[in-house]
């Protein structure tokens, strides 16, 4: 008598899962960057990360003009085989190829339109880098594509954790720039040969299905150059307006604040994504799992974002050192913009499966413009700071006109988008306010030792998340009680009740 075939979960189940699996891995990841960067800024000095961003500003150009989205069209073709892998496999490794060859190239320009010849040897050894990860194994995809999330987890988390104690090593050996160069390429080297540990397949050499790929993905080379200009363009910009040091600043503190998009928001795109795909031709289950989707992510992300800001002091002071004072001010605008960048991933990501990746393009370059036409009056005018609320502006301008698309395309209303954007946003302003007035309580400065600081972090922090938990719950019962986020909190918290 054959055994019987176990069922296959439903496809809710299947992205809860994914998604749970997805946010671990990410916050594993960034855990253990958030490791790394503690100690790396003891032992290194911004003026060494202000060169790496430098560098990688200049490259991540070419990285944008060939990067044809190739993975997001894998993911998001349901009948993608092995043609079309291999021709992805071997389509990234001649883009990475490239932008290698483009590094060594612009290596000398670059130290020279910085007058840094430091940047030129960064350069060199982003180069060895790039050129390594070119021959990832492309069968990584399929963890996503079968929304196996638990492989992806395994994956990601053991390449990031070598990558730091190789990195963390390097920084006490070298205590330089090198130090961060080296690391980038031990680490993809580590990220090559693990992937194909964990993946069976074994990619060949082939261009049969490029032109399919192509039909998708030259919008997502269009949106991909317009991130270009708006991500890296004010780098670029202040690497000639001010020095290395001040673009450590900038680029540190907009890495930390981008902690609810990228370890949030990010996760929660990447696995709802493959889910969004499947529900395209079911347009009011894909509209349902859309709200669901937006308001998980705004719940957490609002409150993270805002949290972020009002604590950016002890933030500083006690992770990164006194040294690094200027970045406060960036940090809590950064916050803020890392907010409407996490709605914005999740949104851009349902325009991509619903075929409307020429309008997500569009879009990306009205921000790409606001930046590029602001970003010199801004900085003269204001610093770094006027830089940075300029992207927060860019990126607000982007979630409205994304919203617009979402609404235009009969997926999700305004009145839909803001009936679940409100309550976090209420919570949220309520949190700020409780934190505040403990600030003005209990200020912070860089003369307290780690222990006052950490006690401060710690009872804000635990004062915020009561109130915004409290008023959050609120909000949802005087609502009647909505399916979402909420409701799967109460499920877990009344089961454990039940089995304590």
């Amino acid at each position: 008598m054959s055994e019987p075939v176990p069922e296959t979960p439903p496809l809710a189940t299947r992205l809860m899962q994914g998604t749970l699996w997805t946010v671990g891995m990410r916050w594993g990841v960034r855990i253990l960057g958030i490791i790394s960067m503690v100690v790396l800024v003891r032992i290194l000095s911004a003026e060494d990360f202000g060169l790496i961003a430098m560098a990688m500003a200049v490259v991540a150009l070419a990285d944008r003009l060939t990067d044809f989205g190739i993975i997001w069209a894998l993911v998001r073709d349901k009948n993608a085989a092995e043609p079309e892998l291999n021709t992805a496999w071997t389509v990234r490794q001649a883009q990475l190829a490239f932008v290698a060859i483009v590094a060594v190239a612009a290596a000398p320009l670059a130290a020279n339109a910085y007058d840094d010849p430091r940047v030129a040897d960064v350069l060199n050894l982003v180069a060895l880098s790039f050129l390594i990860r070119g021959f990832e194994n492309i069968g990584i995809v399929e963890f996503q594509r079968q929304l196996d999330f638990h492989k992806d987890f395994v994956y990601r988390v053991l390449v990031k954790l070598l990558g730091v104690i190789t990195s963390i090593g390097l920084a006490v050996w070298l205590r330089n720039y090198w130090a961060l160069a080296w690391g980038m390429v031990a680490t993809a080297a580590i990220g090559t040969v693990v992937s194909y540990i964990v993946s069976p397949y074994r990619p060949r050499w082939t261009f049969e299905r490029w032109k399919k790929l192509w039909s998708f993905s030259q919008w997502i080379l269009s949106q991909g150059i317009a991130r270009y200009f708006y991500e890296k363009g004010p780098i670029l910009v202040l690497g000639r307006l001010t020095d290395a040091g001040s673009v450590g600043y900038y680029s540190v503190s907009s890495e930390i604040a981008a902690l609810p998009a990228s370890e949030v928001a990010m996760p929660v795109s990447k696995a709802v994504f493959p889910g969004f795909a499947k529900l395209r031709d079911e347009q009011e289950r894909l509209r349902r799992g859309y709200l669901k989707a937006l308001g998980a992510v705004a719940t957490v992300t609002i409150p993270l974002g805002l949290g972020i800001a009002v604590v950016a002091e002890e933030i500083v002071y006690l992770i990164l050192g006194a040294q690094w004072a200027p970045a406060i001010a960036l940090l809590q605008i950064f916050a803020i913009f890392a907010t409407f960048r996490a709605l914005d991933s999740l949104t851009g990501n349902l325009l991509m499966v619903l075929d409307r990746v020429r309008q997500f393009s569009i879009i990306a370059w009205v921000q790409a413009a606001v930046v590029g036409i602001g970003i010199i009056p801004a900085a003269n005018t204001l610093g770094l700071e006027g830089v940075a609320l300029l992207k927060a502006l860019g990126s607000l301008v982007g979630l409205g006109l994304l919203t617009a698309v979402v609404a235009s395309a009969a997926i999700a209303s305004w009145k839909d988008v803001l009936l679940v954007l409100t309550p976090p946003a209420i919570a949220g302003a309520v949190m700020t306010v409780v934190v505040i007035l403990i600030s003005y309580l209990a200020p912070a400065n860089g003369d307290m030792p780690t222990l006052a600081l950490a006690a401060g972090l710690a009872a804000k922090a635990g004062a915020g998340a009561i109130t915004y938990a409290v008023v959050i719950a609120v909000l949802w019962f005087v609502r009647g009680k909505p399916d979402g986020l909420e409701a799967k909190l109460m499920s877990i918290l009344r089961k454990s009740g039940a089995n304590a």
